[in-house]
């Protein structure tokens, strides 16, 4: 089945609608949504990508995102990605947008953060593994490269930071 998406403008206004893999291909902005999880000890839960992923496999990103699909909003694509991926239901706090354009990654990026300790069943076709991590331990591996972190997520997680003084 053909995925489409919204193609918008650096305000993220739409500005028409095409295919993810042509988004892709012809460095479209498209959006997309990033859900950050914190459990109650105030560690952040990240996941390792799939080899069998596309695109950034074996690197290090927000624990559940996804392409928003033409016509629908930020909001109800991040409920369904957190369903889709770690099968759970959770309120959501918008926390802002980001931008992101790496190579054909032109992403307008939603942030929303949750509070879940779990347990998540996760789908291993797109995921290797998940773990909760504390915030000042994720900053400096960000910093030292201990890990490879997608350059979506670093944008993401500065953000966060910015936002909830972190």
């Amino acid at each position: 089945m053909t995925e489409y998406v919204d193609t918008v403008d650096e305000n993220d206004n739409v500005i028409g609608k095409t295919t993810k893999k042509e988004a892709h291909q012809k460095k479209l902005i498209h959006r997309i949504v990033h859900i950050l999880i914190i459990n109650s000890e105030g560690d952040l839960l990240i996941q390792k990508r799939s080899m069998n992923m596309s695109t950034y496999p074996g690197y290090w990103t927000s624990p559940a995102a996804g392409h928003v699909t033409s016509g629908d909003d930020y909001e109800e694509t991040a409920h369904r990605e957190l369903k889709e991926e770690l099968s759970i239901n959770a309120k959501l706090e918008k926390i802002g947008l980001v931008r992101s354009y790496e190579d054909e990654h032109m992403q307008n990026i939603m942030i929303f953060l949750t509070n879940h300790n779990g347990p998540f069943k996760v789908d291993d076709n797109e995921i290797e593994k998940i773990e909760f991590v504390k915030i000042g331990k994720l900053k400096r591996e960000i910093r030292l490269y201990v890990r490879k972190f997608s350059p979506a997520f670093e944008r993401v997680f500065k953000k966060l930071c910015e936002v909830k003084g972190l």
